[in-house]
């Protein structure tokens, strides 16, 4: 896979727009190890609930069967002031993450990571649409228990509970420097003992060669140096067959691609129901549906996402999660921990 160096643009403004960043010859690649970002940095402590308008023109990617692109939110949630590991996200994702045609996978999507605890667990909601403006926001709910909302609408709810949210991040992650991104955010508020108030960047950057980024008040946008949006997106199309075991397989092994892994070992499935599939791995059963799935586990040395600065998750299981009447995959998670499947059915190895 052909690679561009690319190294982090280390310039910053306050509250202000930055100056395009400037290819280098030499530095470290984009790839699932080393994410590239253009994003936005927004600091306020004892969040309780953030939300922000998102509008995507293009995402694409010419290696959608192994890298993935965002256009997102990010709430980094640790009780410290300090190297925060913990974080709530929310956006648009393109990448190979569903049955069909890998190259139209385009999604809304929430997730969560913690660094502590080596987990990372993803949900796909539904197929999103370029040119329209979708709200995402994430709030803390009574008991703890922190939930993602996209345009008004719960989709789901993480497993950790932090007291606050102390970091908003906003803007675009992709493994693949060849990316053609064009974002734009308004209206991010956050919620505070205050009240609700606008959110202001302190600063915004790009990774050099990949990315540029401009903020100012409530407003970022992020551009990739690719020839914007050309390619045109592809229009998003959604499998309505029920997928066989071969295409549950490619799928899944599609999917430990996205996650750096392209040879994984130990492939196994049961079928069961989505929310007693989180539950087996640990993600919490309270996300919006409840159907017939396939879950499959994998081992390797798998990589997920992370907000820029954090440490990118690590693991050595992987769960894909796929619908048993479309194909699509509605959830995934990396950990440590091999599961039971046992414990939910009659398990095959495929």
């Amino acid at each position: 896979m052909r690679k561009l160096a690319a190294t982090a643009a280390a310039g910053v403004l306050a509250a202000a727009l930055i100056a395009p960043a400037v290819a280098v010859a030499d530095g470290p690649e984009c790839d699932h190890y080393t994410h590239c970002y253009g994003i936005a940095n927004y600091n306020s402590g004892n969040i309780d609930a953030v939300g922000v308008d998102l509008w995507t023109d293009c995402l694409h990617l010419d290696t959608p069967l192994s890298d993935i692109a965002t256009h997102e939110i990010w709430l980094k949630t640790n009780e410290t002031s300090s190297s925060p590991r913990k974080w709530i996200e929310a956006g648009y994702l393109r990448g190979k993450a569903a049955g069909g045609d890998p190259e139209v996978f385009f999604h809304l999507f929430w997730a969560e990571g913690d660094d502590a605890a080596g987990t990372f667990y993803s949900h796909f909601v539904q197929f999103a649409s370029v040119a329209t403006w979708t709200n995402f926001t994430i709030r803390r709910l009574s008991g703890g228990s922190w939930g993602v909302y996209i345009d008004g609408t719960w989709r789901g709810t993480a497993v950790q509970k932090p007291v606050y949210g102390r970091y908003v991040q906003v803007g675009g992650e992709t493994t693949e420097p060849q990316v053609y991104s064009h974002g734009k955010s308004k209206n991010l508020q956050w919620h505070t003992s205050a009240g609700w108030s606008w959110a202001t960047p302190f600063n915004a950057a790009g990774t050099a060669g990949v990315y540029t980024a401009t903020a100012s008040g409530t407003t970022m946008e992020q551009t990739s140096l690719q020839n914007m949006c050309s390619p045109a997106p592809l229009t998003a199309k959604q499998s309505v067959k029920a997928p066989a075991m071969a295409d549950v397989k490619k799928t899944a092994l599609a999917m430990a691609a996205m996650h750096g892994e392209e040879s994984p070992t130990g492939v196994e499935v049961v079928a069961t129901t989505r929310k007693a599939a989180q539950r087996a791995v640990g993600a919490g059963d309270q996300l919006d549906s409840d159907q017939q799935v396939h879950l499959v586990q994998l081992r390797g040395d798998f990589v997920g996402r992370a907000p820029q600065g954090e440490k990118l998750p690590r693991g050595s299981v992987l769960t894909v999660t796929v619908d048993a009447k479309t194909g699509k995959v509605t959830d995934t998670s990396l950990t440590g921990e091999r599961q039971d499947l046992a414990k939910l059915g009659s398990v095959k190895t495929l």
